[in-house]
């Protein structure tokens, strides 16, 4: 057994574990045979994703394929979405006996997003299909959140602490745009798009400190601006009279972020000139 191998049977061991945890807090006799054997045996992996399966263990499962690379996209999606809408239905385990409110619904799922981003790995679009991940939290989102800027937070303070650039969010928001057909959800995600553009310049501005993502972001700051302009026309179209608030205020937001990042151009053209100069004179 070579190094890499090892490292992989270590983590199946790890998963295999806390099955065994799980079941043994179920107390059930009907299970000793299983407890039992996930005691004194290492499991292939094969066996252990069939007892993972009989359970619903839908963390372990992604956990568990991620380990072996088995990346069966549709059986990794179909576990995504139970987990998630577990949490967001509300069905309560053995170990959460509070109140399930929707506070309580919407801190789990971040929780889990967030963890598990960080143990899958948010590069492989495969075991952290961002887009599903992305459409789910934000269908969910709108409807427990009084207010699109809150639903904007929440959704960049789940998925940035995952490990989701800012570049591949606002990409991401982008194309689910047109995800849906009604018009209010059109123009829910375009605000929601526009926010987390604001929300990455404003991290530019005030927290960045790696010249590196300063530059990525300024390098797609004249991309931004023509997409933008694109939004806001499309979201100038709507005409349902039961969005018209919405849609006005989006197209405001719209037009005060371009202004936002032509500023910000403008700035850093100052800087850069500035610091021309300097290298100049020196």
């Amino acid at each position: 057994m070579d190094l890499a191998q090892l490292v992989t049977q270590q983590a199946n061991l790890r998963v295999q574990c806390t099955v065994l945890d799980e079941l043994e807090e179920l107390g059930e006799a009907y299970l000793t045979e299983i407890l039992h054997r996930l005691s004194v045996t290492v499991l292939e992996p094969a066996e252990l994703y069939q007892i993972i399966e009989q359970f619903g263990m839908d963390k372990q499962a992604l956990l568990l394929m991620r380990n072996t690379n088995y990346s069966d996209a549709l059986a990794i999606q179909r576990h995504w979405d139970h987990l998630l809408r577990s949490i967001i239905d509300g069905e309560v385990s053995a170990k959460f006996v509070f109140f399930w409110s929707v506070r309580n619904r919407r801190e789990l799922l971040q929780t889990t997003v967030v963890d598990l981003g960080q143990e899958l790995g948010v590069t492989s679009s495969v075991f952290f299909p961002l887009p599903f991940l992305t459409e789910t939290l934000v269908s969910f989102g709108i409807v427990s959140f009084p207010a699109n800027s809150d639903v904007s937070s929440w959704l960049l303070n789940t998925l940035i602490p995952a490990g989701v650039s800012y570049e591949a969010v606002i990409d991401t928001l982008y194309g689910l745009i047109h995800a849906r057909e009604e018009a209010r959800w059109r123009i829910t995600v375009s605000d929601l798009y526009c926010r987390s553009i604001q929300a990455y310049s404003d991290f530019i501005v005030f927290k960045n400190i790696d010249p590196t993502v300063k530059a990525r972001f300024m390098a797609n700051a004249d991309h931004y601006v023509d997409v933008l302009n694109r939004v806001k026309e499309e979201v100038k179209e709507e005409k349902a009279g039961d969005v018209a608030t919405k849609r006005d205020e989006t197209v405001d937001r719209v037009d005060k972020l371009l202004k936002t990042l032509e500023t910000q151009k403008k700035r850093e053209k100052s800087v850069l000139y500035g610091q021309m100069l300097v290298w100049i004179v020196c």
